[in-house]
């Protein structure tokens, strides 16, 4: 408000105080006063405006804290499932290497059994063979004996004629 708004609306009481001093004590007082409301209220704004940075710095403390606890627990966390992965990797490849030698012991066993059954088949064929080469001179010796015998009933009949 300016000094001519000021005093076209407060003209009454400018004279009827009666005196100039009066008027213009009552100008310096208000600027005073004013000044000293105005620093008045940049202490408050001052002090709140401390008092927020204080509580936004608490609360960053405790933000901080709070995720330090966290990133804590987490890390603590992940400590204990590297671990226990780490174990159950460890047991896995135990059991793998354990899977493969028994794996290894059947797969030698069945070579072993198919050289068996191999060598088996092979003295079968063999075998084989000489029972049918047997059986093809036990029919030519046959023969030659039925001729043979032949020969000889001849032979006795001449004998048994000549005689």
């Amino acid at each position: 408000m300016t000094v001519i708004e000021w005093l076209s609306s407060n003209w009454i009481t400018v004279l009827g105080g009666g005196s100039i001093s009066g008027v213009i004590g009552y100008f310096l007082g208000g600027k005073k006063k004013q000044e000293q409301e105005i620093k008045k209220s940049d202490v408050e704004i001052d002090s709140a405006e401390v008092d927020y940075a204080v509580k936004v710095k608490d609360l960053y403390e405790t933000l901080l804290t709070r995720a330090n606890k966290e990133k804590d627990e987490l890390k603590t966390t992940y400590d204990l499932i590297v671990v226990d992965f780490k174990n159950e990797i460890d047991e896995l490849r135990k059991q793998s290497t354990e899977m493969q030698n028994q794996f290894n012991t059947i797969q030698l066993a069945y070579a072993k059994e198919v050289e068996m059954s191999q060598n088996w088949e092979k003295l079968h064929r063999e075998l084989t063979q000489k029972h049918n080469d047997l059986e093809k001179a036990h029919e030519e010796l046959k023969q030659f004996c039925n001729k043979l015998k032949q020969e000889l009933d001849k032979y006795k009949k001449k004998q048994d004629n000549e005689n």
